[in-house]
């Protein structure tokens, strides 16, 4: 029975490359996608369209993939090793992720696990010092291989029991993707996705969104993580905003997602976009949302009809007669 790697498989070039080094090795390589919804997954899959599991195919190996689960919202409230410079828990959140890697390991019958992280790439998570912290903290001391960086790490068990050949171990450090990019071109791999990063949780508009989420909504859902991605947000009391669409696709989004949010609104008699009030509300504040609708919908010249949709599936109609004034809405926006 031969040697078998796990390996927590991103998509992007370096966990190609670290997939690739075990393959030289004659190991057994099974790819673990741990899915987000917090990940852009285009910043994985622009280059041709490409997703993990295509990736996977090219490679010649088995992907299983896994979502994070609630649970993980609990670590975005309170993160016991802080935030990176946005909402980024990188640190808990690489625990997270090795825990739940290694009970796949347990239950599929794996030797160690692996991954494509660069000593050095990432400020956070990946300083030398971090990583054996990581490993660590997850109950993953020594079975964690990271091919690109191992000649800089401590010897783990898969290196000391002869599992892989040291000199197919490499001693990558810092941020550029040269030395990969290079590797990459003498294996003959071209088609690859870019380097950037997809963690949302990493771009500050998106951060701010989440802030002010977790503001007004102490048990926030999947769902709602999902609304923030779509749409305009904007502030319409202490607990309350309000989510508008800005073309087509976003409002069938905003209609899968209602349950998110308390009322729904759509136009009646005009083109327009599909609004959803997320917190508490009122008279004044259904008219306020009507309002902002109406302002960036087409409306009529005299009086616009505005569906309004409660959650108990309850409807009426309401109308509107002024959008409200664009300075307004600027001052109630989330701005990115």
């Amino acid at each position: 029975m031969g040697v078998k790697a796990i390996i927590l498989f991103s998509g992007g070039l370096d966990s190609i490359l670290a997939a690739r080094i075990l393959q030289q090795n004659n190991i057994e390589v099974e790819a673990l996608h741990i899915a987000s919804p917090f990940i852009h997954y285009a910043a994985i899959s622009d280059n041709q369209k490409k997703n993990v599991i295509q990736i996977c195919r090219d490679l010649g190996i088995k992907i299983n993939v896994l979502a994070k689960r609630l649970d993980f919202l609990d670590i975005l409230r309170n993160p016991q090793h802080g935030f990176g410079k946005n909402m980024n828990p990188c640190i808990d959140c690489r625990i997270y992720m090795l825990k739940i890697a290694k009970r796949f390991l347990e239950d599929h019958n794996g030797h160690f696990l692996a991954t494509g992280e660069v000593v050095g790439q990432r400020p956070m998570s990946q300083r030398m010092d971090v990583l054996q912290s990581i490993d660590g903290k997850a109950g993953c001391t020594g079975i964690v291989l990271r091919p690109l960086s191992a000649g800089l790490l401590p010897e783990t068990i898969p290196e000391k029991n002869g599992w892989v050949d040291k000199n197919h171990l490499l001693s990558i450090r810092g941020r550029s993707r040269k030395e990969q990019m290079a590797l990459a071109k003498n294996w003959g791999i071209t088609d690859y996705p870019s380097p950037a990063g997809g963690c949302l949780l990493t771009d500050p508009g998106f951060a701010k969104r989440l802030r002010h989420l977790m503001n007004i909504k102490e048990n926030f859902s999947f769902l709602d993580v999902h609304l923030l991605k779509v749409g305009r947000h904007l502030i319409l009391g202490e607990k309350t905003k309000l989510v508008v669409s800005r073309n087509e696709d976003e409002n069938g989004i905003i209609n899968h997602l209602k349950k998110a949010g308390n009322l729904l609104l759509e136009p009646d008699d005009f083109p327009g976009p599909v609004s959803i009030i997320v917190g508490p509300y009122d008279a004044d504040i259904i008219q306020k949302a009507a309002g902002i609708t109406l302002r960036y919908g087409k409306p009529n010249p005299k009086i616009s009809l505005v569906n309004i949709l409660y959650l108990n599936g309850q409807t009426e109609k309401i109308s509107i007669s002024e959008p409200m004034d664009k300075g307004a809405i600027n001052q109630l926006l989330i701005k990115a």
